[in-house]
Parts: structure tokens; sequence; C-alpha cells
């Protein structure tokens, strides 16, 4: 995964001309940049959420707790890069289709909330789940986060790619552990 910092952005915009490409989407340049750094970061907190699943079985005890603690704060951080992307693309005048069907799946279908629900058990509870309580929560979170929350927050991330326009993919990360078949942005 790639990954632009604030800084190689803004000098690509730079390079590439900006002002015609803000000015298609009646976005500023501050704008540009704040929801390329929401999507990176969302991107980011994907990945340490993923990798608590991938490997949660490999944890016990009081290190199973401090890990899903990790994640569910990184979670929950996921909701201040949606809010910025919320803000350009769904909260306006004419809002991004893709952006309003992931936020029906994330927000209305209750998907998001289901993941953070689970992963506030493994801090409520963990300390005291044997291997198969942890791969039966593992297999709960991923078979909702796999199918529905990760495919939605792609779509996040293809309306942003939409704006910049730089040839780069950003996906969500996937745990290691996602069940087979699970759907990608586009069969949403």
């Amino acid at each position: 995964m790639q990954f632009l910092s604030t800084g190689k952005l803004v000098a690509l915009l730079g390079a590439v001309g900006a002002l015609p490409l803000v000015a298609c989407h009646d976005l500023t340049a501050r704008q540009v940049e704040d929801i390329s750094t929401a999507q990176n970061n969302w991107a980011a907190d994907t990945g340490v959420v993923s990798t608590f699943l991938s490997n949660a079985v490999t944890f016990s005890g009081a290190d199973l707790v401090a890990q899903a603690q990790n994640a569910l704060d990184h979670e929950n951080d996921e909701l201040k890069h949606k809010a910025a992307l919320d803000a350009v693309f769904l909260n306006v005048a004419n809002p991004n289709s893709l952006v309003v069907q992931a936020n029906n799946v994330l927000v209305n279908q209750g998907t998001f909330e289901s993941v953070v629900s689970n992963l506030q058990n493994f801090v409520t509870f963990g300390a005291d789940f044997d291997a198969e309580e942890i791969a039966g929560l593992v297999g709960d979170i991923n078979n909702v986060r796999c199918a529905q929350v990760l495919p939605a927050i792609d779509q996040y991330f293809q309306a942003v790619g939409d704006v910049l326009q730089n040839g780069i993919d950003v996906l969500a990360v996937r745990p290691t552990n996602c069940p087979s078949g699970t759907k990608k942005r586009s069969e949403l």
C-alpha cells in the first residue's frame, strides 16, 4: 500500500496543476489536502484493526485485551476521517453517490457499530476467552467487516481518488483471515 504525505501531495498537485483539478470539483487546495490526509489516515487505521484481527488468536489474557483496546481505539478514530470525507462528499448539496451508498452500509445498516461492539467485547471480556472464543469473535467481526465495512470504506477512497486523480488506488487494509468471496468495492 502506498501513502502520500501531505508534502508529497502538495508537490504532486503543484506538478500536475492543482487549480484545474480543484476547480472542477469546487474544492479548495486545503480541502484537497484534507481529504487526502483523511484517506491516508483512515487506511492506516484499517491496517491496525486488520493486523489485530489477523493475529488475535495468538494473544491471550491481558495481552489480548491490550491489543483489542488498541484496535478499538483505531476503529473509533476512523470516525474522524469519515467525518472529514462526509463534509466534502456527503453533507453537501450534491452528494457523491458512492459515498451515499457507503454511508448507508456503514451507518444506516449498523455494520460499523457491529465491529465496534465486537471489538469492545474483546476489551471487556477477552481476558477470559479461550482460543475457540477468540476465533469465533474474530470470525463474527470479519464476516461483517470484510464483506460490508471495508468495501464501503473503499468506496469513500474511490471518491477521494476521483478528485485527486493521482493514479494511486487506495484500499482499506484487509485482515489475512477474511472469509473467501468477500466483496470488493465494485460489488457493493
